[in-house]
């Protein structure tokens, strides 16, 4: 399922994909998330993720520099690991949080 989301006429939309299945006890869980938006000054091409869950594990990426986009395939991201990373101020890139 895909939901959009703008904040104004001016604002840059975002795409929150989900993903919901059900686990071995029928019971239903959120499978996937994203949250995708095109950068600053981007009019055409593919929106730049800023969030991939897996099964509540993932990644996450902030700010308007130039950031690496991420192929979920490669890596195990922690998401749990850089919140607290961030908290402590200890978040510097994401090779530091692969499981």
């Amino acid at each position: 399922m895909n939901i959009y989301y703008k904040e104004d006429h001016n604002a840059r939309p975002i795409t929150y994909e989900l993903a919901i299945d059900i686990d071995l006890s029928g019971r239903p869980y959120v499978k996937r998330e994203r949250l995708r938006q095109r950068r600053k000054g981007q009019s055409k091409g593919q929106p730049f993720y800023f969030l991939i869950l897996n099964e509540g594990r993932g990644i996450v990426w902030k700010g308007e520099e130039v950031g690496k986009q991420v192929e979920e395939e490669k890596g195990d991201f922690d998401l749990s690991r850089l919140i607290e990373k961030i908290q402590r101020g200890e978040a510097e890139d994401e090779s530091n949080l692969r499981s």
